[in-house]
């Protein structure tokens, strides 16, 4: 199923009887649940127990009453409960949840699935697991495969590890409340449902749900290394679809109208695969720091084949002209379509379509403008000038310049990579100016560290200062290996 395809209930199943690795035939059920817990150490109370709420069956019946009792537990269906996650979890303004209930849920807090079985759930006897699956090439070891054992409705879940527990339980209707960690891969998420005796653990029945979920980054709790306080923050930086884009001169300000539009049809789904095109491992996409320095590689085109083709030749031919865009949508789901980088962008763009990016993944961010803004080439702070020993400007050495403006991103986020005080916002620069380490890519950095002039922080602190900051360098070529500062001008 396409993911951007209307909600089902449906899946599909198989059984099998190998033993799961670290197994045995006859293990109890402890055993076999401490060999697929990511909490070995803690103890739990029997599904069976009376305050576990999976004990007896109701007696009003099953749902679905052409299996039999004595059949390992099958799934009819499963709900995701969609809406209802969306109000909870801040997403009920994507078009994918409210007009195809896909579940679009943000990590570090619980979402709540609803799973009917085909007969009433015997609690002494069946088991239940969910299976949570991310990537190509999910593995346990890399986080990026989780499964986990129903537990009863009295255990507590913990924000920073996996877990599901039973909130309800009737005949085979089981409700049940999912903990979704803080450093959660974010992306596409599949669910497979596992059910087996507790006392035969050699066959297991596996019910592969076709809808996954969108986890997103979560803004709204502690936990999260994009966390942010300030409601009003949150509103305009997560939350707020349209804003303005600044540009011109120092002198003479102008502004864009900009439709982010974050929540529309395709533009989650087209964030999403942008990532998963990208050569950042899954494994490491729950982390923020280099998921947008990612974005910030894989908007622009020219080594990744990604988002969008840069163009400042004025021939505009074969695209859309960078003055003609109102807005990011168009340009997410024109690339989602055709799976070729959209023509054309300039650095407005380029901003415009990050911030819509990481508001749609759930990282706050925004849209700066810098005027007289620099272009060091070569890391060396400054913006070069030459001139012959008769004062005629030598052009062809001179490989800096001066922009009237250029405008990139800052997004907020924690960098515990970073000594204290340099959290908060963060430079990304999408614009293809230069490579870093290899890529057409900027950022983050720290903007409490450009402020302060630290330039030997991670990433890119040297380009983004001198953007902001370069001195201005007058030399005089007097032979071809000879150059003599003429003039330093601080001023910039």
């Amino acid at each position: 199923m396409s993911r951007s395809a209307r909600y089902t209930l449906s899946g599909s199943s198989s059984s099998s009887g190998r033993v799961q690795p670290g197994r045995t035939q006859s293990g109890s059920s402890a055993d076999w649940f401490s060999s697929w817990s990511r909490r070995p150490a803690e103890t739990f109370k029997p599904l069976d127990s009376p305050d576990s709420g999976l004990g007896s069956p109701s007696r009003g019946g099953t749902v679905g009453s052409g299996q039999d009792q004595s059949a390992i537990l099958e799934v009819a269906s499963v709900d995701w409960e969609a809406v209802i996650n969306a109000t909870d979890h801040h997403t009920d303004q994507f078009d994918a949840v409210m007009d195809h209930q896909i579940p679009v849920i943000r990590r570090g807090q619980t979402f709540k699935l609803t799973v009917n079985f085909k007969r009433a759930v015997i609690g002494h006897r069946d088991n239940i697991r969910l299976r949570f699956e991310f990537g190509s090439h999910p593995s346990i070891v890399r986080g990026t495969r989780v499964v986990e054992q129903v537990m009863g409705k009295d255990e507590t879940l913990v924000k920073k590890q996996w877990g599901a527990k039973v909130r309800t339980l009737s005949g085979g209707h089981v409700f049940m409340t999912v903990m979704v960690p803080a450093d959660c891969a974010v992306g596409y998420w599949k669910l497979s449902i596992l059910t087996n005796f507790k006392e035969d653990t050699s066959k297991i029945q596996t019910f592969s749900v076709d809808q996954g979920a969108y986890v997103l980054f979560n803004p709204w709790v502690k936990e999260d290394i994009v966390y942010l306080e300030n409601e009003k923050d949150l509103k305009e930086y997560v939350l707020n679809d349209m804003g303005k884009i600044y540009c011109g001169t120092d002198k003479r300000l102008r502004s864009r109208a900009w439709n982010y539009g974050q929540f529309e049809d395709g533009v989650l789904e087209a964030a999403v695969q942008l990532l998963d095109n990208s050569r950042l491992d899954a494994s490491a996409r729950g982390n923020a720091i280099k998921v947008v320095r990612t974005i910030s590689a894989v908007v622009n085109a020219p080594d990744d084949n990604g988002l969008l083709e840069g163009n400042w030749s004025g021939n505009y031919e074969g695209g859309t002209p960078p003055t003609q865009w109102q807005g990011s949508v168009q340009i997410l789901t024109e690339w989602l379509k055709t799976g070729v980088p959209v023509r054309y962008g300039q650095c407005w763009v380029f901003s415009g379509v990050t911030t819509t990016v990481l508001r749609a993944l759930g990282i706050p961010g925004r849209s700066v403008t810098n005027f007289a803004s620099a272009h060091d080439t070569n890391a060396n702070i400054t913006i070069d000038y030459h001139y012959s020993e008769t004062y005629e400007k030598l052009e062809d050495m001179d490989v800096d310049s001066i922009w009237n403006f250029h405008v990139w991103n800052e997004c907020w986020m924690d960098r515990p990579d970073l000594p204290a005080g340099h959290g908060g916002w963060q430079a990304i620069d999408a614009t293809p100016q230069e490579t870093s380490e290899g890529v057409y890519r900027a950022g983050p950095c720290s903007v409490a560290a450009i402020r302060k002039g630290e330039v030997g922080f991670q990433y890119d602190a040297p380009f983004i200062f001198a953007e902001v900051n370069a001195d201005i360098v007058h030399w005089m070529c007097e032979s071809e290996n000879s150059l003599v500062k003429l003039e330093v001008d601080c001023k910039g």
